[in-house]
């Protein structure tokens, strides 16, 4: 039975079945309509590489998104370009500023290596979705295990506004879209799994 205790034993999971600890190279894709970040398996990483962080661009630019999202819901004042929401944040970036979470990085993960050597075979893909007020930043940890195991994964970033906060490159994000909750629309919702398919299938 396995028992996952993050921070600690997640460098366990980071490994192929039968050759061990595994070196996976992660990229991030900005195109005008798509973003994406992948984990690939890739050749030794060499000196003077730059480790994967597990929060992209920072924990507190994470927790932000999710604050968005969360305090939205409770009132319009505590969303992003709100002067109450901006308060709360500052307050909620300070207290980040401390905690040693935030330079966490996943573990056999490094950044722009080159891939493996294409004479060991093409690799299957794998098109990762993320949730509703998700992101794909998020599960870093899980397309690490999917890429050990040999696979290229693809994290994508939604951009219809149906995530806490997608990054679109230069600095600049897409934060969640909050519907009208005093005359909720449910057919958004299917338009925006169409709208996702869409990106999937570019």
């Amino acid at each position: 039975e396995m028992q996952l205790r993050p921070w600690k034993s997640a460098a366990s999971l980071v490994q192929h079945p039968e050759t061990g600890p595994a070196t996976i190279g992660v990229r991030c894709v900005y195109e005008s309509d798509l973003v994406y970040r992948v984990f690939y398996p890739a050749q030794e990483a060499g000196p003077g590489v730059r480790p994967t962080l597990w929060f992209r661009p920072s924990f507190a630019s994470m927790v932000e998104g999710y604050v968005h999202v969360g305090g939205g819901v409770a009132s319009k004042y505590l969303r992003k370009g709100n002067l109450l929401f901006e308060l709360l944040y500052l307050i909620i970036r300070s207290i980040c500023f401390f905690l040693p979470v935030k330079n966490a990085s996943i573990p056999g993960c490094y950044d722009n290596l080159k891939p493996r050597d294409p004479s060991k075979g093409k690799a299957p893909l794998i098109l990762w979705s993320h949730g509703l007020t998700g992101t794909g930043d998020e599960h870093g940890l899980l397309a690490a295990i999917l890429a050990a195991d040999g696979n290229v994964v693809v994290l994508l970033h939604h951009l219809d506004g149906s995530s806490s906060k997608a990054p679109i490159g230069k600095g600049k994000h897409i934060f969640y879209r909050h519907p009208d909750y005093s005359n909720y629309d449910r057919s958004s919702r299917q338009r925006g799994v169409e709208h996702r398919a869409t990106e999937i299938a570019s």
